[in-house]
């Protein structure tokens, strides 16, 4: 669990997030809202492990989040269509690290949410 730990507290800065936290943390956190960023494989590891990101309780925008959650399941299923949502998103809220990841990784021609990261 410290190794995961560890290995989250890294992927913040690739996500550019301050709190990242496992599927299965989240799960047992049930007093908190979360979005979801992806599987990611870290350096070292050969499972993936689904990342989350905690919504702030006095800045969620409901709308907001259902359309990042629209975005991200149609990346997920790999539709063409999430590149545009993505980067509508982008459009409207640059600052927002999740949006700004999937947005970055979509125009590179990057595809999916299963993420696989070579550094630590």
């Amino acid at each position: 669990m410290l190794n995961t730990g560890s290995r989250l507290e890294g992927l913040n800065k690739a996500i550019g997030t301050r709190i990242a936290v496992s599927g299965d943390l989240a799960a047992k956190a049930t007093g908190h809202r979360y979005r979801p960023v992806g599987s990611f494989v870290v350096k070292g590891r050969t499972g993936a492990t689904e990342v989350l990101t905690p919504i702030d309780p006095d800045n969620a925008r409901p709308e907001w989040e259902a359309r990042y959650e629209a975005a991200f399941h149609a990346a997920s299923s790999g539709s063409a269509e999430a590149a545009a949502l993505f980067a509508a998103l982008y459009e409207e809220k640059p600052d927002d690290p999740c949006v700004a990841f999937h947005h970055r990784r979509l125009v590179a021609g990057r595809t999916g949410t299963a993420i696989h990261m070579d550094e630590k």
